[in-house]
C-alpha cells in the first residue's frame, strides 16, 4: 500500500481537497455554464471559496471546531481506521458528511446564495470526478474506483459538460499524492497547519 501512516493519509486527503479546488477553477475558467448552473458561473468567487471548504471537516483538529460539532476526536483519525477497507461505519460517515455539508451551507448562506442546492450539486460533481480519477481511491476504499461519468445520473447539459471536460483533462491539471510527497516534508506541512500532532 502507498499510504502507511496517518500523516500520509492526511497529505492524501489534503491533495484531494486541493484537486477539487483546481478542477472547480478549471470548470469556471473553461466551461460555459448556461443552464441550471448559470448561477455558479455568475458567482465564481463564491464557488471557488466554497470549494476551498470541501472536506474541511476531515482535516480540522482544533478544539473549537471539535466542540462546535460535538466531536470527541478529529475526524481524520477515525477515518484513517477505515483506510483500505470495503465496509465502514455508516453512521460515522453520515455524521462526517453532515458536518462537512453544514460548514459549506453556512458559508453559502452568509454569502447570500439563493439556490444553495445548485452550488452543493456543483461541489458533488467535482468531488465525484476527483474520487473517480484519483489513483489512490481504489486503495482507500478497498474496491475498484470507476469514473464519475459511468455512475452519475447526469441530468442536464451542464452536468455532462462539466464531468466530461474534467475527466478528459484531469491528469493535466491535478496532482497525485506522490507529487506532493516529493515536494514537501510532511512534518513541515503538519507543523505549519497545526494538524495531526495531537492525534495518537
Amino acid at each position: 500500500m502507498e499510504i502507511v501512516s496517518i500523516n500520509e493519509f492526511y497529505l492524501h486527503t489534503l491533495n484531494h481537497i486541493n484537486n477539487v479546488g483546481l478542477l472547480g477553477k478549471l470548470v469556471l475558467d473553461q466551461v460555459l455554464l448556461t443552464g441550471r448552473y448559470k448561477e455558479i458561473y455568475e458567482n465564481k468567487d463564491i464557488a471557488v471559496k466554497m470549494l476551498e471548504l470541501h472536506d474541511a471537516a476531515k482535516i480540522r483538529t482544533d478544539e473549537k471546531f471539535l466542540k462546535e460539532h460535538n466531536l470527541e476526536e478529529p475526524i481524520i483519525g477515525r477515518l484513517y481506521e477505515f483506510y483500505g477497507k470495503n465496509g465502514i461505519d455508516r453512521s460515522f460517515i453520515d455524521k462526517m458528511n453532515d458536518i462537512d455539508n453544514a460548514v459549506v451551507v453556512k458559508f453559502l448562506e452568509e454569502s447570500g446564495v439563493k439556490n444553495i442546492d445548485v452550488f452543493l450539486d456543483f461541489e458533488r460533481l467535482i468531488d465525484c470526478v476527483e474520487r473517480g480519477m484519483n489513483s489512490l481511491t481504489s486503495e482507500e476504499m478497498g474496491k475498484i474506483a470507476v469514473p464519475a461519468s459511468s455512475f452519475l445520473d447526469l441530468k442536464c447539459c451542464d452536468e455532462r459538460r462539466i464531468v466530461n471536460y474534467l475527466e478528459n483533462y484531469y491528469n493535466r491539471y491535478t496532482f497525485e499524492y506522490t507529487d506532493l510527497k516529493g515536494y514537501f516534508e510532511l512534518d513541515q506541512i503538519l507543523k505549519e497547519n497545526h494538524l495531526i500532532h495531537n492525534i495518537k
